[in-house]
């Protein structure tokens, strides 16, 4: 049996995420950063993006992260 699913998928910029609707959100991937380590997300979000991202992941959101987004995901 062969099934197709159709996924939208929507590219945001981090800067954004401080201001953007997560609500709208099912999944939020981050992938590897340049550095491999999660640094590269670190200097480029605020606490406010982090709290927004931290308060949809509680109310049920799922959050991928994929090597360097991992390592941001899980440090402090």
């Amino acid at each position: 049996m062969k099934r197709v699913l159709a996924a939208l998928v929507a590219v945001l910029v981090l800067g954004t995420l401080g201001y953007s609707d997560l609500a709208r959100f099912n999944v939020i991937i981050f992938p590897d950063d340049d550095s491999g380590d999660g640094s590269s997300y670190s200097a480029a979000l605020d606490s406010l993006s982090v709290d927004r991202i931290s308060r949809w992941v509680r109310g049920g959101g799922a959050f991928v992260g994929l090597r360097g987004g991992a390592a941001w995901a899980t440090e402090g």
